[in-house]
């Protein structure tokens, strides 16, 4: 094996790592917006569909005043601010691995309210 293709696996393999990292952010974000929509906090939610996940959509929020809001996973700092660059208006939650779910609703309602 090249130097070239240990390097290509490696980046592979740090692309698959971050996917996975990001699928988890999303799954645990999902469980805190059915805390808020339990608490009757939000309507419902729901995941963004393939053209707005590619427009910087996640998940799609319906307030209870029947207003839907947008919000945008990330699972690292470094990329809510590269995500910030080109989509300023959308909201956009960092999610800690370490947080319970509690916190990361109560960060939730926070940003999108």
């Amino acid at each position: 094996m090249t130097i070239q293709e240990a390097m290509r696996e490696v980046r592979m393999k740090n692309r698959q790592a971050e996917r996975r990292k990001g699928v988890r952010s999303e799954d645990f974000v999902d469980n805190a917006l059915d805390l808020l929509a339990k608490n009757g906090q939000i309507t419902t939610f729901w995941h963004g569909s393939y053209q707005e996940d590619q427009d910087g959509v996640d998940f799609r929020i319906q307030m209870v005043d029947g207003t839907e809001k947008d919000l945008q996973v990330k699972s690292s700092l470094y990329y809510m601010t590269r995500f910030k660059i080109y989509h300023p208006f959308i909201p956009c939650i960092v999610v800690n691995p370490d947080e319970n779910i509690t916190s990361l609703s109560k960060r939730l309602w926070y940003l999108i309210r």
